[in-house]
């Protein structure tokens, strides 16, 4: 039976309170805070790093199929797929595609995922969605979302969550929008979106869907299902009307991070399957113009992915507040900083970095297979006894590495000062100097332990690159 083989999540490392939202524009001030991706963060970033954390355990060719969900792609006519496939390591006779155009692409998706597992076409495949939604400055919306991702995989082999059932209600409804030149996200008037939308539409698929399914709202140990804010879930009468109770409804984490778009019913069904244990039963409901359900069952392997991913709960438990409103609309691009004269950019050849598209994508290496040297980028000549072309390329994405040396520099312009770089040195062999990100300037120490991250590198002639960066484990902070 196809079902989810594996699960991660990923959840920015910044936060903004509601308290400094309300703060800036005189407001009421909410509960909690929403996640704030960084300034070189993006849909495609936040996805590499839940592909990665999905995967952990499994070779990672095994995986044949990419499925790619945002409504805010970096590009709109490129595959970001393929550059998360690179980034991740994922072979070449791949089957990737990108979707999205609705909050609901994210559980279309997985519907689409499973259904080419049980005709045979793909044997794995990993569906990643990410979202970076913007609201209007001083509106509801700009507290109420989040930024993240999620990623499942998806097979027919030590199924950790079986699929017994899907079904999806269709039905025009327009509560948000937006066209290809707006900036911000639009919304109706809140009642009428509520009542005629969200709560009329859901308690028709959902009370389709228990029908369909010859189940029963006390069959279900936990009913997983997203809103577009804190109020309209906790005051959804659809879940009341279709039998269920309070004690079955997942936390949906809107003081922790927020709505995160087509992201946040799949993170929603992380966080639920973070606590599963094995017999449980799961309602993943999705909602936008109508929604999907999946009836789920968790099984017994569900124990060998539990405890083995950072998940939401490490993501959630390692966060750090942004100082101020001022940072969030620098890192989202709302307002800019000006400086006395701006640093040079470098050169933008696309042949030069393909040629060398293994070492700035996949952060590759040489390995001298006469001494066992390691170098990058990946170099023909070995440093140390001058062997040509006597290599082996290695992977340093993933490898533990520390801050061999550091230095703060004040005067370089950067969205996020001071611009920390670093020489990094990891666990056996290899040296790679790059910028630190998520990083806390007075903690930097020679010796601390890093990690690798994807991130956007710079931009110039209308081109995103790309490149890896450096930053602190996210651990659960003590």
């Amino acid at each position: 039976m196809a079902g989810i083989t594996s699960y991660g999540a990923y959840v920015p490392y910044y936060r903004l309170s509601r308290a400094e939202i309300a703060r800036a524009w005189d407001g009421y001030p909410g509960d909690g805070g929403r996640a704030v991706a960084n300034w070189d963060e993006d849909t495609i970033t936040m996805a590499v790093e839940a592909v990665i954390d999905c995967l952990r355990g499994f070779k990672r060719n095994t995986v044949d199929g990419l499925m790619f969900v945002t409504t805010t792609p970096a590009f709109m006519e490129k595959s970001s797929a393929a550059i998360i496939a690179k980034a991740t390591e994922l072979n070449n006779d791949l089957f990737a595609i990108d979707c999205g155009g609705s909050l609901r692409a994210g559980t279309s998706a997985l519907k689409l995922a499973l259904d080419m597992v049980k005709a045979g076409s793909q044997k794995s495949v990993v569906v990643a969605a990410a979202d970076c939604r913007l609201a209007p400055p001083n509106s509801g919306a700009e507290s109420d979302f989040g930024d993240g991702a999620a990623a499942l995989m998806v097979g027919d082999k030590n199924v950790a969550v079986e699929v017994d059932g899907t079904y999806s209600y269709t039905e025009e409804f327009t509560d948000r929008w937006r066209r290809t030149d707006d900036q911000f996200v639009k919304a109706w008037e809140e009642r009428f979106v509520n009542t005629q939308g969200y709560n009329r539409l859901l308690q028709a698929t959902v009370s389709n869907a228990l029908k369909a399914f010859k189940l029963k709202a006390e069959d279900v140990s936990k009913l997983v299902f997203p809103a577009h804010s804190k109020t309209p879930h906790s005051r959804a009468t659809w879940t009341k009307a279709c039998g269920f109770k309070p004690a079955q409804i997942q936390d949906p984490l809107f003081d922790e991070m927020g709505n995160t778009g087509c992201a946040f019913p799949l993170q929603l069904l992380v966080a639920a399957l973070e606590d599963a244990k094995a017999g449980d039963r799961i309602l993943l409901v999705s909602y936008s113009d109508g929604g999907d359900v999946f009836s789920l069952r968790v099984t017994d392997q569900i124990t060998k992915i539990q405890g083995k991913r950072r998940g939401m709960r490490d993501h959630l438990a390692s966060t750090q507040e942004l100082a101020n409103y001022g940072r969030y609309l620098l890192y989202r691009g709302l307002v800019s900083r000006e400086y006395e004269s701006m640093a040079p950019v470098p050169y933008t050849s696309l042949p030069r970095e393909w040629r060398s598209r293994n070492s700035i994508m996949s952060l590759h290496g040489s390995k001298c297979t006469k001494c066992g040297e390691v170098q990058f980028p990946v170099e023909r000549v070995c440093p140390k006894c001058l062997s040509k072309d006597e290599f082996e390329e290695v992977s340093l994405a993933q490898l533990p590495a520390v801050v061999g040396t550091y230095n703060l520099d004040y005067a370089t312009p950067t969205s996020d000062p001071p611009n920390s770089m670093c020489q990094v040195d990891f666990n056996g062999g290899g040296r790679v100097q790059c910028i630190m990100a998520d990083r806390d300037p007075n903690e930097l120490e020679v010796g601390m332990p890093v990690e690798m991250t994807f991130r956007r590198f710079h931009e110039e002639k209308g081109i995103i690159h790309y490149y890896w960066k450096a930053r602190p484990p996210r651990e659960p902070k003590k």
